[in-house]
Order: structure tokens, then sequence, then C-alpha cells
């Protein structure tokens, strides 16, 4: 924790103390990669309005419990907040029928598809 605080700090120019981070789990719902119908609603409504991308195993849990602090008044108006985004998109991938309400009006692709095949044939990795 001690490591996490200093990195942090360099990040942020502020001092960072261990009471200053909240870890919660109270949002794991079933479990690791059991992803409840209200995380997928939150999941597509950020994906939606805001253009962040979360997953059903880690940071769309953790959205759903942020927004759930938010509107409880835990989380006061005004509030600076990190959200701390961890990745877990390739768990979208595990989940085809779900994603699908993300594909752009239009789309005849796959949206998630389409952006990691893009990336791969800019990058030279491999073949789309």
């Amino acid at each position: 924790m001690e490591a996490a605080c200093r990195q942090l700090e360099v990040k942020t120019g502020q001092t960072i103390r261990k009471v200053d981070i909240d870890f919660r789990d109270d949002w794991v719902g079933e479990g690791y990669e059991k992803a409840s119908s209200a995380t997928w609603e939150v999941i597509r409504g950020v994906a939606q309005t805001e253009g962040l991308v979360l997953d059903p195993t880690y940071t769309g849990k953790a959205f759903q419990g942020l927004l759930a602090l938010v509107e409880v008044g835990e989380i006061k108006p005004g509030s600076r907040v990190l959200f701390w985004h961890t990745g877990g998109l390739l768990n979208l991938m595990a989940f085809p029928d779900k994603t699908r309400p993300f594909e752009p009006l239009g789309s005849k692709q796959d949206a998630l598809h389409g952006a990691f095949s893009s990336i791969f044939r800019t990058s030279g990795r491999g073949a789309a």
C-alpha cells in the first residue's frame, strides 16, 4: 500500500496517505466474471454517454460501486475522485451477446472486433 501511495504522490503532486485510499468489495456480485444485469446496464450507459469502455469482471463493477457511492451521497458533489481503470477490456470479448449494443449505428461489424483488428493492422503485429 505504501508503494501505491508513493506512486500516486509522484503522479498527482499531492500527499497521499493510506487512509486516503478506500478499497471496497461490496460490488463483486456473484463473483469473478459474473456480472449482474445492473452491471451490464452501467457498462452500456457509460460507454454510450462517456465513451469509457468498462469490462464485466473488474471495471464495470468498480464503476457501478462509484456511482452507488455518489447516489447515496458518500461521495459529495465537487469531490475529487480517482477512478483507477485497471484494464480487463479483453473480458468483453467473452460476451459477444452482451456487447452487441456497443455496435455503432449503421456498422456491419462487431465494434470490439473491428477496434482490435484495426490496432493489429496499424501496428504490424498481425493480420486482420
